[in-house]
């Protein structure tokens, strides 16, 4: 049971309590207003995923923290631990919250046990954070470095005509035979790269591998469409640069995970294999397909202007290292 009582307490100076001592009732206001978040802007159902943190909340398996003013909920974030990394996996408000000093308090009572255990080297945030009132200031005082990310969507509406494969090189469908090749290519891909300062796992192999586990095998990332998630291959078999692509709600896709190796780069291999992903997402009756990008990654955003995406939202990221 929970010790902490529920003081009554304003917004304005709110109580802070542990995860644990609420029930997943006392959170549905803060998801009703996440899932229309993602709804409304980013086109994405988040149902499986609020389904999997209220199973943790009710099984009192979830680290976090919750801003209470009197009975009512705030606002709420928690993190995940991975052996000497912790990822923060959200935060969020209800409308009308002071974000910048509800969500300090928050953020100050998730991170400050976490930097004060020696075991932890490595946090991330990769949640992302709608509305003005954003918390970068609280984070940056902290030590963490910030990187923005793009969200890029296009309609199915004029998809460009398939330009030409290089020669000698094979489009296949994935298949779970891929999986540890895939990731050998991935963390290639990212080596030195932005991706893998904002996310440790793209700097190995074993990392990357994780990664498309879950977006091959959880919720997280929407539901795989095999038949538009492809590779290509050179003619000795191997792989030369892959996409991912799933259901984030009826009608509407996503890229999940997109890479091209260092010898294919430059060639226009990347364009090719994301022009024949919209033909085949159209061809199933998609309506919108969509991406996240790192901001500084001006060759990706040029490769994805130049396939029709816009930019319709822009969030932060931070990592900290001990």
């Amino acid at each position: 049971m929970c010790s902490t009582p529920l003081l009554e307490t304003s917004s304005a100076n709110p109580t802070i309590v542990d995860i644990s001592c609420l029930v997943s009732d006392d959170l549905e206001p803060l998801w009703v207003q996440e899932r229309t978040l993602w709804r409304d802007i980013l086109y994405w159902d988040i149902a499986p995923v609020i389904s999997a943190i209220r199973r943790a909340v009710d099984r009192r398996t979830l680290a976090g923290k919750v801003a209470l003013a009197g009975q009512k909920t705030l606002g709420y974030g928690y993190y995940m631990r991975e052996g000497h990394r912790a990822v923060i996996g959200s935060l969020a408000f209800l409308p009308g919250v002071n974000v910048t000093e509800v969500g300090a308090r928050i953020l100050d009572s998730l991170i400050a046990p976490l930097e004060s255990d020696p075991s932890v080297t490595r946090i991330e945030s990769q949640f992302v954070s709608f509305g003005g009132e954003r918390l970068d200031d609280e984070f940056v005082s902290r030590g963490f470095d910030v990187h923005q990310r793009a969200f890029l969507r296009r309609s199915m509406a004029d998809v460009p005509l398939e330009s030409p494969l290089i020669p000698s090189l094979i489009i296949d469908f994935w298949d779970t035979s891929c999986l540890e090749r895939a990731a050998k290519l991935m963390q290639r891909a990212h080596e030195g790269r932005v991706d893998a300062q904002m996310n440790e796992l793209y700097r190995t192999q074993v990392g990357c591998q994780a990664l498309l586990q879950n977006i091959l095998f959880q919720s997280g990332c929407g539901k795989l469409i095999p038949s538009a998630s492809l590779v290509a291959r050179d003619g000795a078999g191997e792989l030369a640069g892959f996409v991912v692509s799933t259901e984030i709600s009826p009608r509407n896709a996503h890229l999940a995970q997109l890479a091209v190796g260092p010898d294919a780069q430059g060639r226009g291999l990347g364009r090719s294999i994301v022009i024949r992903t919209l033909h085949a997402l159209a061809r199933r009756g998609y309506e919108t397909v969509s991406l996240m990008v790192s901001g500084s990654n001006q060759r990706a955003f040029s490769l994805y202007e130049s396939a029709g995406f816009e930019n319709v939202f822009e969030f932060p990221v931070f990592s900290w290292d001990r």
